[in-house]
């Protein structure tokens, strides 16, 4: 596609010819403006039939997220600490903070 080309792929044909015992593989694209469960029915028809063909689809749409359990966001964690502990880059359960560990102040990077 070209960069002024719409991203969306469009249906350009409308009848396909299966072969008897065949099939035909369809792509159902879904994009959400909003997060909510959505419903649509698509219909299809056999031609010299009067029998339409129902296929149900149901959709949910949700804004992405991060994870909120510290032990999948941070690979170091403990559950607890000691007053008397130095803790090098872990998160702790217990306090739910991050340590960084002692950090230098006052001084450049340089030094």
């Amino acid at each position: 596609m070209s960069e002024g080309s719409s991203l969306i792929a469009r249906l350009k044909q409308y009848r396909w010819v299966v072969p008897a015992h065949g099939e035909v593989k369809v792509k159902v694209g879904f994009s959400a403006k909003k997060p909510g469960n959505f419903e649509q029915t698509l219909r299809f028809e056999l031609v010299q039939s009067k029998r339409q063909y129902e296929l149900p689809c149901h959709c949910t749409g949700l804004y992405p997220s991060i994870s909120q359990d510290p032990r999948l966001v941070f690979p170091q964690w403990r559950e607890t600490m000691e007053a008397d502990d130095i803790i090098f880059k872990e998160y702790v359960e217990s306090t739910k903070q991050f340590h960084f560990g002692p950090l230098l102040c006052g001084k450049s990077r340089e030094w």
